[in-house]
Protein backbone atom coordinates (compact mmCIF):
# COMPACT_ATOMS: atom_id res chain seq x y z
CA UNK A 1 0.00 0.00 0.00
CA UNK A 2 1.46 3.42 -1.15
CA UNK A 3 0.64 6.01 1.93
CA UNK A 4 2.28 8.76 0.15
CA UNK A 5 -0.29 11.77 -1.18
CA UNK A 6 -0.97 12.52 -4.53
CA UNK A 7 -0.22 15.87 -6.00
CA UNK A 8 -3.33 16.96 -5.86
CA UNK A 9 -3.25 16.18 -2.14
CA UNK A 10 -0.31 17.77 -1.37
CA UNK A 11 -1.05 20.63 -3.30
CA UNK A 12 -4.35 20.93 -0.97
CA UNK A 13 -2.08 20.35 1.73
CA UNK A 14 0.25 23.39 1.00
CA UNK A 15 -2.90 25.48 0.38
CA UNK A 16 -4.50 24.72 4.06
CA UNK A 17 -1.03 24.84 5.62
CA UNK A 18 -0.29 28.66 4.14
CA UNK A 19 -3.54 30.39 4.81
CA UNK A 20 -3.54 28.63 8.37
CA UNK A 21 -0.28 29.66 9.37
CA UNK A 22 -0.41 32.79 7.44
CA UNK A 23 -4.14 34.17 8.70
CA UNK A 24 -4.76 32.20 11.92
CA UNK A 25 -2.10 32.87 14.56
CA UNK A 26 -3.59 35.97 15.61
CA UNK A 27 -6.91 34.80 16.11
CA UNK A 28 -5.79 31.47 17.62
CA UNK A 29 -4.41 33.79 20.37
CA UNK A 30 -7.36 36.15 20.34
CA UNK A 31 -9.39 33.05 20.79
CA UNK A 32 -7.31 31.76 23.59
CA UNK A 33 -7.85 34.54 26.22
CA UNK A 34 -11.51 35.45 25.18
CA UNK A 35 -12.81 32.03 24.45
CA UNK A 36 -14.98 33.16 22.01
CA UNK A 37 -15.35 30.60 19.35
CA UNK A 38 -14.71 31.80 15.74
CA UNK A 39 -17.43 33.98 14.27
CA UNK A 40 -19.98 33.41 11.59
CA UNK A 41 -17.92 35.57 8.77
CA UNK A 42 -14.54 33.39 9.53
CA UNK A 43 -16.57 30.18 8.50
CA UNK A 44 -18.02 31.65 5.39
CA UNK A 45 -14.47 32.14 4.90
CA UNK A 46 -13.71 28.98 5.23
CA UNK A 47 -16.17 27.81 2.91
CA UNK A 48 -15.28 30.69 0.34
CA UNK A 49 -11.19 29.00 0.63
CA UNK A 50 -13.10 25.19 0.07
CA UNK A 51 -12.55 24.41 3.44
CA UNK A 52 -15.55 23.27 4.24
CA UNK A 53 -17.47 19.71 3.07
CA UNK A 54 -14.34 18.42 1.58
CA UNK A 55 -15.64 15.17 1.62
CA UNK A 56 -19.62 16.15 1.04
CA UNK A 57 -20.85 15.11 -2.21
CA UNK A 58 -20.86 18.35 -4.83
CA UNK A 59 -24.68 17.93 -5.19
CA UNK A 60 -24.83 18.66 -1.96
CA UNK A 61 -22.69 21.74 -1.74
CA UNK A 62 -19.67 20.33 -1.23
CA UNK A 63 -16.30 19.52 -3.22
CA UNK A 64 -16.47 15.67 -3.65
CA UNK A 65 -13.48 14.34 -2.40
CA UNK A 66 -12.80 11.74 0.07
CA UNK A 67 -12.53 11.62 3.69
CA UNK A 68 -8.46 11.58 3.49
CA UNK A 69 -8.50 14.93 1.74
CA UNK A 70 -10.75 16.46 4.70
CA UNK A 71 -8.37 15.01 7.01
CA UNK A 72 -5.08 16.51 5.17
CA UNK A 73 -6.67 19.85 5.79
CA UNK A 74 -8.18 19.58 9.24
CA UNK A 75 -4.42 18.49 10.34
CA UNK A 76 -2.69 21.99 9.11
CA UNK A 77 -5.73 24.06 10.67
CA UNK A 78 -5.08 21.38 13.75
CA UNK A 79 -1.78 22.61 14.29
CA UNK A 80 -2.95 26.73 14.85
CA UNK A 81 -5.82 25.26 17.48
CA UNK A 82 -8.46 23.07 18.75
CA UNK A 83 -10.96 25.92 18.18
CA UNK A 84 -10.20 26.98 14.79
CA UNK A 85 -10.02 23.88 13.42
CA UNK A 86 -13.48 22.89 14.84
CA UNK A 87 -15.81 24.23 12.15
CA UNK A 88 -13.95 22.48 9.52
CA UNK A 89 -14.06 19.19 11.44
CA UNK A 90 -18.04 19.80 12.25
CA UNK A 91 -18.29 20.19 8.82
CA UNK A 92 -16.36 17.28 7.13
CA UNK A 93 -16.30 14.75 10.16
CA UNK A 94 -19.23 15.91 12.37
CA UNK A 95 -23.33 15.04 12.68
CA UNK A 96 -23.55 16.61 9.20
CA UNK A 97 -22.26 13.03 7.74
CA UNK A 98 -25.36 11.24 9.39
CA UNK A 99 -27.50 13.87 7.68
CA UNK A 100 -25.88 13.30 4.71
CA UNK A 101 -26.65 9.51 4.82
CA UNK A 102 -29.39 9.08 7.03
CA UNK A 103 -31.82 12.25 6.53
CA UNK A 104 -34.72 13.04 4.26
CA UNK A 105 -33.82 14.56 1.29
CA UNK A 106 -35.53 17.61 2.31
CA UNK A 107 -33.65 17.47 5.57
CA UNK A 108 -30.41 17.07 3.47
CA UNK A 109 -31.08 19.83 0.87
CA UNK A 110 -31.97 22.37 3.79
CA UNK A 111 -29.28 21.50 6.30
CA UNK A 112 -25.94 20.39 3.90
CA UNK A 113 -25.02 22.81 1.88
CA UNK A 114 -25.99 25.56 4.24
CA UNK A 115 -23.04 23.76 6.29
CA UNK A 116 -21.08 23.94 3.41
CA UNK A 117 -21.80 27.03 2.30
CA UNK A 118 -20.87 28.45 6.29
CA UNK A 119 -24.68 29.55 6.46
CA UNK A 120 -25.05 26.92 9.59
CA UNK A 121 -22.88 25.25 12.36
CA UNK A 122 -24.53 22.03 13.34
CA UNK A 123 -23.71 19.92 16.54
CA UNK A 124 -23.67 16.65 18.27
CA UNK A 125 -25.71 16.24 21.53
CA UNK A 126 -25.19 12.81 22.54
CA UNK A 127 -24.07 12.52 26.35
CA UNK A 128 -26.57 12.47 29.24
CA UNK A 129 -25.07 13.00 33.00
CA UNK A 130 -25.79 9.10 33.48
CA UNK A 131 -24.97 7.91 30.39
CA UNK A 132 -22.03 8.95 29.22
CA UNK A 133 -20.14 6.91 26.58
CA UNK A 134 -22.85 4.28 27.42
CA UNK A 135 -25.13 5.50 24.54
CA UNK A 136 -27.48 2.83 24.74
CA UNK A 137 -28.53 4.08 28.18
CA UNK A 138 -29.62 7.44 26.82
CA UNK A 139 -33.18 8.44 28.72
CA UNK A 140 -33.41 11.47 26.81
CA UNK A 141 -37.12 10.49 25.35
CA UNK A 142 -38.58 11.08 21.99
CA UNK A 143 -42.53 10.24 21.40
CA UNK A 144 -43.00 9.72 17.82
CA UNK A 145 -46.86 10.68 16.16
CA UNK A 146 -47.84 10.93 13.04
CA UNK A 147 -46.77 14.45 11.68
CA UNK A 148 -44.49 15.28 14.46
CA UNK A 149 -41.90 14.61 17.59
CA UNK A 150 -42.12 15.76 20.56
CA UNK A 151 -38.61 15.31 23.31
CA UNK A 152 -38.08 15.66 26.67
CA UNK A 153 -34.85 15.34 28.46
CA UNK A 154 -31.20 16.71 29.22
CA UNK A 155 -27.96 16.25 27.18
CA UNK A 156 -24.79 17.59 28.81
CA UNK A 157 -21.03 18.05 27.36
CA UNK A 158 -22.42 18.98 23.91
CA UNK A 159 -19.36 20.86 21.78
CA UNK A 160 -20.81 24.04 20.24
CA UNK A 161 -23.73 23.82 22.73
CA UNK A 162 -25.81 27.32 22.53
CA UNK A 163 -23.58 28.77 19.30
CA UNK A 164 -24.24 26.06 16.64
CA UNK A 165 -27.70 26.44 14.94
CA UNK A 166 -28.36 23.03 14.69
CA UNK A 167 -28.21 19.76 17.02
CA UNK A 168 -28.76 16.14 15.86
CA UNK A 169 -29.58 14.85 19.42
CA UNK A 170 -29.14 11.09 19.89
CA UNK A 171 -32.52 9.71 22.33
CA UNK A 172 -35.08 7.14 22.87
CA UNK A 173 -37.51 6.69 20.66
CA UNK A 174 -39.24 3.30 21.59
CA UNK A 175 -39.98 1.32 24.78
CA UNK A 176 -37.32 -1.80 23.60
CA UNK A 177 -34.17 -1.67 25.53
CA UNK A 178 -30.25 -0.86 24.75
CA UNK A 179 -29.73 0.24 21.07
CA UNK A 180 -32.72 -1.04 19.86
CA UNK A 181 -34.74 1.92 21.37
CA UNK A 182 -32.08 4.46 20.47
CA UNK A 183 -32.15 6.65 17.32
CA UNK A 184 -31.75 10.64 16.23
CA UNK A 185 -33.63 13.78 15.41
CA UNK A 186 -32.45 16.86 13.97
CA UNK A 187 -33.48 20.49 16.68
CA UNK A 188 -32.95 23.61 15.30
CA UNK A 189 -31.19 26.11 18.07
CA UNK A 190 -34.03 28.90 17.79
CA UNK A 191 -36.80 25.95 18.18
CA UNK A 192 -39.37 26.68 21.45
CA UNK A 193 -38.80 24.55 24.42
CA UNK A 194 -34.53 24.61 23.72
CA UNK A 195 -32.51 25.87 26.80
CA UNK A 196 -28.90 25.62 27.06
CA UNK A 197 -26.92 25.73 30.39
CA UNK A 198 -24.01 27.60 31.35
CA UNK A 199 -20.50 27.55 29.09
CA UNK A 200 -18.03 25.21 30.51
CA UNK A 201 -14.48 26.15 31.01
CA UNK A 202 -12.62 23.38 29.47
CA UNK A 203 -8.76 23.42 29.39
CA UNK A 204 -7.44 23.29 26.27
CA UNK A 205 -10.82 23.64 24.59
CA UNK A 206 -10.81 27.40 24.85
CA UNK A 207 -13.30 28.73 21.71
CA UNK A 208 -15.30 25.32 21.45
CA UNK A 209 -18.52 26.33 23.43
CA UNK A 210 -20.01 23.33 25.64
CA UNK A 211 -23.64 22.98 27.65
CA UNK A 212 -25.76 21.14 28.80
CA UNK A 213 -28.49 21.28 26.58
CA UNK A 214 -32.42 21.18 28.37
CA UNK A 215 -35.47 20.34 26.20
CA UNK A 216 -38.43 20.56 27.56
CA UNK A 217 -41.90 19.55 25.27
CA UNK A 218 -39.58 20.67 21.85
CA UNK A 219 -42.23 19.60 19.23
CA UNK A 220 -40.19 18.78 15.52
CA UNK A 221 -42.33 17.88 12.25
CA UNK A 222 -41.67 14.16 11.70
CA UNK A 223 -39.30 15.18 8.34
CA UNK A 224 -36.13 16.16 11.68
CA UNK A 225 -36.18 12.42 12.13
CA UNK A 226 -32.49 11.32 10.85
CA UNK A 227 -32.59 7.92 12.03
CA UNK A 228 -35.61 6.08 13.92
CA UNK A 229 -35.55 3.51 17.07
CA UNK A 230 -33.45 0.30 15.88
CA UNK A 231 -30.86 2.17 13.76
CA UNK A 232 -28.05 2.64 16.38
CA UNK A 233 -25.76 0.83 14.48
CA UNK A 234 -26.08 3.75 11.57
CA UNK A 235 -25.22 6.19 13.78
CA UNK A 236 -22.36 4.89 15.15
CA UNK A 237 -21.02 4.12 11.39
CA UNK A 238 -21.55 7.68 11.21
CA UNK A 239 -19.76 8.78 14.32
CA UNK A 240 -16.63 6.46 13.49
CA UNK A 241 -15.33 8.95 11.19
CA UNK A 242 -15.97 11.63 13.99
CA UNK A 243 -13.41 9.83 15.72
CA UNK A 244 -10.82 10.03 12.88
CA UNK A 245 -11.31 13.90 13.59
CA UNK A 246 -10.73 14.00 16.84
CA UNK A 247 -7.97 11.94 16.60
CA UNK A 248 -6.49 13.93 13.74
CA UNK A 249 -7.05 17.66 15.97
CA UNK A 250 -5.10 16.04 18.83
CA UNK A 251 -2.59 14.76 16.33
CA UNK A 252 -2.07 18.25 14.71
CA UNK A 253 -2.27 19.94 18.20
CA UNK A 254 0.97 18.07 19.35
CA UNK A 255 2.65 18.40 16.11
CA UNK A 256 1.95 22.37 15.98
CA UNK A 257 3.38 22.08 19.74
CA UNK A 258 6.72 20.32 18.32
CA UNK A 259 7.40 22.65 15.71
CA UNK A 260 6.69 25.83 17.61
CA UNK A 261 9.42 24.03 20.32
CA UNK A 262 11.57 23.37 17.52
CA UNK A 263 11.52 26.86 15.90
CA UNK A 264 12.57 28.23 19.31
CA UNK A 265 15.28 26.42 19.99
CA UNK A 266 16.49 27.04 17.00
CA UNK A 267 15.98 30.76 17.47
CA UNK A 268 17.40 30.50 21.06
CA UNK A 269 20.37 28.34 19.75
CA UNK A 270 21.94 31.74 17.05
CA UNK A 271 20.65 33.66 19.90
CA UNK A 272 23.40 31.86 22.71
CA UNK A 273 25.80 31.29 19.70
CA UNK A 274 25.82 34.93 19.39
CA UNK A 275 25.74 35.60 23.03
CA UNK A 276 28.84 33.42 23.65
CA UNK A 277 30.69 35.17 20.75
CA UNK A 278 30.81 38.39 22.98
CA UNK A 279 31.30 36.76 26.41
CA UNK A 280 35.24 36.79 27.05
CA UNK A 281 34.70 33.74 29.93
CA UNK A 282 33.62 31.37 27.09
CA UNK A 283 34.90 28.74 25.05
CA UNK A 284 33.84 30.32 21.89
CA UNK A 285 35.48 33.50 23.31
CA UNK A 286 38.81 31.60 24.33
CA UNK A 287 39.01 30.00 20.28
CA UNK A 288 38.53 33.35 18.99
CA UNK A 289 41.07 34.51 21.37
CA UNK A 290 43.46 31.82 20.48
CA UNK A 291 42.70 32.37 16.42
CA UNK A 292 43.65 35.86 16.65
CA UNK A 293 46.94 34.65 18.32
CA UNK A 294 45.63 36.19 21.49
CA UNK A 295 45.40 32.32 23.51
CA UNK A 296 45.36 32.90 27.33
CA UNK A 297 43.38 31.02 30.34
CA UNK A 298 39.86 32.34 30.77
CA UNK A 299 39.33 34.00 34.17
CA UNK A 300 36.17 32.00 34.39
CA UNK A 301 35.28 28.41 33.97
CA UNK A 302 33.25 27.48 30.54
CA UNK A 303 29.75 27.70 31.17
CA UNK A 304 27.26 26.27 29.25
CA UNK A 305 24.65 28.26 30.78
CA UNK A 306 25.62 32.23 30.13
CA UNK A 307 21.91 34.08 29.46
CA UNK A 308 19.13 33.53 31.98
CA UNK A 309 15.94 34.70 29.92
CA UNK A 310 17.35 35.78 26.94
CA UNK A 311 19.95 38.16 28.53
CA UNK A 312 23.52 37.72 29.14
CA UNK A 313 25.35 37.90 32.21
CA UNK A 314 29.10 38.22 33.62
CA UNK A 315 30.17 34.78 33.21
CA UNK A 316 32.01 35.04 36.61
CA UNK A 317 28.75 36.74 38.09
CA UNK A 318 26.70 34.13 36.76
CA UNK A 319 29.28 31.30 37.83
CA UNK A 320 28.99 32.09 41.21
CA UNK A 321 24.95 31.98 41.06
CA UNK A 322 24.88 28.73 39.94
CA UNK A 323 27.40 27.31 42.54
CA UNK A 324 25.31 28.80 45.13
CA UNK A 325 22.37 27.36 43.58
CA UNK A 326 24.13 24.20 43.37
CA UNK A 327 25.60 24.17 46.69
CA UNK A 328 22.47 25.27 48.35
CA UNK A 329 20.48 22.10 46.65
CA UNK A 330 23.40 19.12 47.65
CA UNK A 331 23.50 20.58 51.17
CA UNK A 332 20.23 20.08 51.40
CA UNK A 333 19.42 17.18 54.37
CA UNK A 334 16.78 14.99 53.24
CA UNK A 335 15.08 12.51 55.80
CA UNK A 336 15.96 8.86 55.36
CA UNK A 337 12.49 6.96 54.38
CA UNK A 338 11.53 3.92 56.67
CA UNK A 339 12.08 1.57 54.20
CA UNK A 340 14.61 1.63 51.68
CA UNK A 341 17.81 4.07 50.88
CA UNK A 342 17.44 7.64 49.28
CA UNK A 343 20.24 7.81 46.69
CA UNK A 344 21.03 11.73 45.65
CA UNK A 345 22.65 12.87 42.32
CA UNK A 346 23.07 16.34 41.52
CA UNK A 347 20.49 17.04 43.98
CA UNK A 348 17.46 14.24 42.91
CA UNK A 349 16.20 12.02 45.35
CA UNK A 350 15.66 8.67 43.60
CA UNK A 351 15.16 5.33 45.81
CA UNK A 352 17.05 3.73 43.32
CA UNK A 353 20.21 3.17 42.53
CA UNK A 354 19.63 4.06 38.87
CA UNK A 355 19.59 7.84 39.36
CA UNK A 356 22.41 7.85 36.75
CA UNK A 357 20.02 7.49 34.06
CA UNK A 358 18.37 11.01 34.59
CA UNK A 359 21.63 12.02 32.81
CA UNK A 360 22.43 14.05 35.50
CA UNK A 361 26.58 14.82 36.25
CA UNK A 362 28.80 16.81 38.80
CA UNK A 363 28.28 14.37 41.92
CA UNK A 364 28.80 15.88 44.80
CA UNK A 365 29.08 14.37 48.49
CA UNK A 366 26.19 15.00 50.57
CA UNK A 367 25.41 14.58 54.27
CA UNK A 368 25.13 10.78 55.35
CA UNK A 369 24.42 8.58 58.02
CA UNK A 370 27.34 6.84 59.78
CA UNK A 371 26.51 3.49 59.10
CA UNK A 372 25.81 4.20 55.27
CA UNK A 373 29.29 5.34 54.99
CA UNK A 374 30.15 2.16 53.49
CA UNK A 375 27.12 2.18 50.99
CA UNK A 376 27.81 3.67 47.32
CA UNK A 377 25.88 1.91 44.34
CA UNK A 378 26.08 3.19 40.67
CA UNK A 379 27.45 6.35 41.40
CA UNK A 380 24.36 7.34 43.83
CA UNK A 381 24.96 8.11 47.33
CA UNK A 382 23.40 7.34 50.17
CA UNK A 383 21.35 10.13 52.34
Amino acid sequence: MDFRLTEAQQEMQSAARAYAQDKLPELADHIERTAEPPTHELIKEYAEMGFLGINIPEALGGLGQTSLDALIVLEEFGKISSAIAFPVFESCTGPVKAIEHFGTEARKQRVVPAVCAGEMVVAIAMSEPNAGSALTDLTTRAEVGRDSVRINGMQRWCSGGGHADGYLVYCRMSDDPGAKGIGAVFIEKDTKGVSFGEQEHLMGFRGVPSSDIFLDDVEIPIDNVVVGAGGFKKLMQAFDLERCGNATMSMAQAAGALDEVIERLRAGAQTVRQTHHRLPGCAAAARRDADAGRRRAPAHPPCDLQCRGGHAQHPGKLDRQVLRQRDFTHSHRQRRPAHGRLWLLQGVPHRTPHARRLGLGHRRRCHRYPEDQHRERDGGEAV
